[in-house]
């Protein structure tokens, strides 16, 4: 999700164009021109990444580290043993 206008003349003459067009083959090839301007031409493609860094004490059983911040949360296995 693109929360800021596009802010090169190109990328305003693209979307410009892409909106006054009503051809669906006219406007797939106006969006692959602009992939491959912004792939070639760009000085920085954003990409997303996200590491999932858990400090947990020595004490913790039963926790199991899972790849996704989403599954694997359930606690009813764990305790702390002292």
């Amino acid at each position: 999700m693109r929360l800021q206008p596009p802010s090169g003349a190109a990328e305003q003459g693209a979307m410009t164009q892409r909106r006054m067009t009503a051809d669906q083959r006219e406007r797939v090839r106006m969006v692959r021109d602009f992939e491959r301007h912004a792939l070639t031409e760009a000085c920085t493609l954003p990409l997303l990444w996200r590491n999932r860094i858990v400090v947990a004490s020595a004490k913790l059983m039963g926790w199991e580290m899972t790849p996704s911040h989403f599954i694997g949360q359930d606690s009813t296995d764990v305790w702390l043993n002292q």
